[in-house]
């Protein structure tokens, strides 16, 4: 059982991290910008009238290829996919969402989730 004490620390430790992320734009660092990834995987949901193999086609983003997850080339070529999803006018919605780890077995990964 946490005392009073223990819980306004953890509530101040949890809090001040998400401040000390606040405003930053995390996609954009020179860390990230810097560091190279493979596309490991492109995860697609939603989707009942499309195959995900034709989703994947319209996509067109390469698997396996080195990205940098925050840099200014790779978040437009995820844009503009969004885009060409969007513009086959075949889902009400469509957003693709990249994922990438900086520790653990997944470091150095990015995946993308096709959400329609």
């Amino acid at each position: 059982m946490l005392t009073r004490p223990m819980v306004r620390v953890a509530v101040i430790a949890v809090l001040g991290g998400a401040a000390l992320g606040a405003g930053q734009d995390r996609g954009q660092t020179a860390e990230t910008q810097e560091r190279c990834c493979k596309l490991e995987a492109i995860d697609v949901f939603g989707s009942r009238k499309v195959s995900d193999e034709e989703v994947l086609k319209i996509v067109s983003l390469p698997k396996d290829e080195t990205v940098r997850p925050g840099g200014r080339e790779f978040m437009e070529a995820v844009a503009q996919a969004e885009e060409r999803l969007r513009d086959t006018k075949l889902f009400a919605w469509a957003k693709i969402s990249p994922i990438s780890f900086y520790a653990g077995p997944y470091v150095n990964k990015v995946y993308l989730t096709v959400d329609l």
